[in-house]
């Protein structure tokens, strides 16, 4: 019986496999950010696909919308966050106000404060980003 690895591994357009910890530091950075394009104008995944015998040979496919927090999910954009901030590329207040505006949604941080357990990073990096909102909000209407 062979062991399982849990290294985590970012695959790459062209389908090569980099463990996290062997990303170079820009390259890192500019996953974040693409994550980031995708969460806000959304991302779609094609799951299966495949042509109709009968009739005419009409190509069907189904997909997948992510939107938001899904597709931060989706691309384990904190495990990939968890590793810029062990390498000091970011802070985890950086990483809090980027996810912030993903998580306005009431719907999507409810759903993530549900299943919070799974994550532990992902759960300090929630905390760190509602005090954040929180701060914000306090000093828009003038409180502390």
């Amino acid at each position: 019986m062979g062991c399982v690895s849990k290294k985590k591994v970012w695959r790459t357009g062209d389908g090569r496999e980099i463990p996290y910890n062997e990303l170079e530091d820009q390259h890192l950075l500019s996953i974040l950010k693409w994550i980031e394009k995708r969460a806000y104008e959304g991302h779609v995944d094609i799951v299966r696909r495949g042509v109709c015998v009968e009739g005419d040979g009409d190509v069907w496919y189904e997909e997948y919308d992510y939107h938001g927090v899904q597709v931060l999910e989706r691309f384990d954009y904190f495990g990939l966050a968890k590793e810029a901030v062990r390498r000091a590329l970011l802070t985890e207040n950086d990483i809090a106000e980027r996810v912030a505006p993903f998580l306005l949604d009431r719907r999507d941080l409810v759903r993530m404060l549900v299943n919070a357990d799974c994550n532990s990073y992902r759960n300090y990096i929630l905390k760190t980003t509602l005090n954040k909102i929180r701060e914000k909000y306090w000093k828009q209407k003038g409180g502390k």
